[in-house]
């Protein structure tokens, strides 16, 4: 029988679960729109994204988390809505600086 510590423990994994997914996918959308960037140097990971210093942490993951953190933080405070995730679809389309959005056939 389950008691509550262990369900309280699957569900704190399964929000760790969701939390690292989200995570990801933005790191995956990001990366294949070329717009994050990262280097090591002297043991720290820069991380920018938009051409935007946006974290510096000793841990890939921890750096890739807090440049998220900070691109969506930084998306809300110019009252932008965070650029959205590349959806089942719809397709982003690069040309130069201007970004249009055309259905998938």
């Amino acid at each position: 029988m389950n008691s509550l510590r262990d369900l309280t423990r699957a569900d704190a994994a399964n929000e760790a679960n969701c939390s690292d997914a989200e995570v990801w996918r933005w790191f995956s959308s990001a990366y294949e729109e070329g717009r994050v960037r990262w280097c090591l140097s002297a043991g720290l990971w820069y991380v920018s994204v938009d051409n935007r210093h946006l974290a510096t942490e000793p841990d890939f993951d921890a750096a890739i988390r807090a440049a998220r953190e900070n691109a969506l933080n930084r998306a809300a405070k110019c009252g932008r809505r965070p650029r959205p995730t590349n959806k089942e679809g719809v397709v982003t389309i690069g040309m130069g600086r201007a970004r249009e959005k055309a259905a998938a056939a």
